[in-house]
């Protein structure tokens, strides 16, 4: 099996096809699709939105596989100067951050959000939102609207402008996702949805909307990526309090796809972080690692600029859409500490805060954004300790 870049799509030989019991008799997943030949309807070895499909035969790795993954990941990051991240992973990922924890191996954050296919097992477990240390806590539950740009599996109102036919895959349909929403609710959790295309933007915003009647109240719900959106949505997700969570360093990798697959008028709206902040929506940044690099610079980066690190496009991909660094900055930081229910312990340098900091080797003010880039951590300090330091 090879694993497309978001994920979101694999590429299966035959041999892994027999494995799995995939055949031309196999129906599609619901929110997946199996690529067939169009003359004989045998599956080509193509699987989109349909992982699922393969997993089931791939022997899980042990919790010791999974703490020495964890620790090399840790290392990473804290080499980047991350303090603390948001993972989206599965109970398993969390059982190995835990036992690391308990031997006092785990060092970052983890902000852990929990599969909505894991809500009941979790119940079941006694695990609650909220629940946790000041290292590794839960409190939102993942959805998933859609799939990605790349796979041409985001939901869009209009079709595909290199492929008339598509129109993408809703992973869940606007009922589903209402109702897992509301069993989320129910719970007491939050709710993190994947959205990229317009359509799985709207569909969220309705479940969500659609759910908040019967269960009321403040809620820190967020939208995962919004790499495209239509300007009338925009009033409802400001009105609803949800928090864009965006990934800068897409645009560096994904606007010439945007423009082929989605076509130059339609990406105006795409990526398009400034008129967002515009319309009163809040902006998290993260970096969607493994899918793009962790380093956080690069983001920042990409933010400013809207080009590569190489300079392109010149000028920066519609460049009135840039953000300053301040507003880079704080979306790494003040509203991710935010979603994830610390602000009042991280997010800002304050008396009485956490002494989670990051030391650059340069003043990134100071410097040409294109040079930021190539900025490395002197340090890394997580509650007081240093866990980093270059060159030790």
């Amino acid at each position: 099996m090879m694993i497309r870049a978001c994920g979101h799509s694999v590429w299966l030989n035959s041999l892994a096809l027999g494995r799995a019991a995939i055949t031309r008799l196999t129906p599609d997943p619901p929110g997946g699709r199996i690529e067939r030949d169009p003359r004989t309807g045998e599956p080509t070895g193509l699987l989109r939105e349909a992982r699922d499909l393969v997993l089931q035969q791939i022997p899980p790795p042990t919790l010791e596989e999974r703490k020495r993954a964890a620790l090399a990941a840790q290392r990473e990051a804290l080499r980047y100067g991350i303090t603390g991240v948001h993972s989206c992973e599965t109970l398993q990922q969390w059982e190995a951050l835990a036992a690391l924890e308990e031997e006092g191996k785990l060092k970052l954050r983890v902000h852990h959000l929990l599969p909505a296919a894991e809500l009941v097992e979790a119940a079941d477990r006694q695990i609650k939102p909220g629940q946790g240390s000041e290292r590794l806590w839960f409190s939102h539950v993942k959805l998933f609207a859609d799939g990605s740009l790349g796979s041409g599996t985001a939901l869009l109102h209009e079709p595909y402008t290199d492929d008339p036919a598509q129109r993408g895959i809703a992973v869940l349909t606007p009922g589903a996702l209402q109702e897992k929403i509301q069993l989320a609710y129910q719970q007491g959790w939050e709710v993190a949805i994947h959205a990229i295309g317009d359509q799985a933007l709207t569909n969220a915003l309705g479940a969500i909307a659609a759910a908040r009647k019967i269960y009321s109240g403040i809620k820190r719900d967020r939208l995962e990526h919004v790499q495209l959106f239509r300007p009338q949505d925009l009033p409802l997700l400001r009105d609803l309090g949800v928090v864009a969570s965006i990934q800068p360093v897409h645009v560096t990798t994904d606007w010439p796809i945007a423009e082929k697959r989605w076509g130059l008028p339609r990406c105006q709206y795409a990526y398009a972080w400034k008129s967002l902040l515009r319309a009163g929506i809040h902006l998290q940044f993260g970096s969607d690692a493994p899918v793009e690099p962790i380093n956080p610079l690069l983001g920042m980066q990409a933010a400013v600029t809207r080009q590569t690190t190489q300079g392109e496009p010149p000028g920066g991909w519609f460049p009135e859409e840039k953000l300053s660094l301040e507003q880079s900055i704080q979306g790494f930081t003040l509203l991710a500490s935010w979603t994830s229910h610390r602000e009042s312990h991280l997010g800002t340098l304050a008396g009485g805060k956490w002494a989670d900091l990051t030391i650059f080797n340069q003043d990134l003010f100071g410097l040409p954004p294109e040079c930021w880039s190539s900025v490395e951590v002197e340090m890394t300090m997580v509650h007081g300790e240093l866990v980093y330091q270059k060159g030790k």
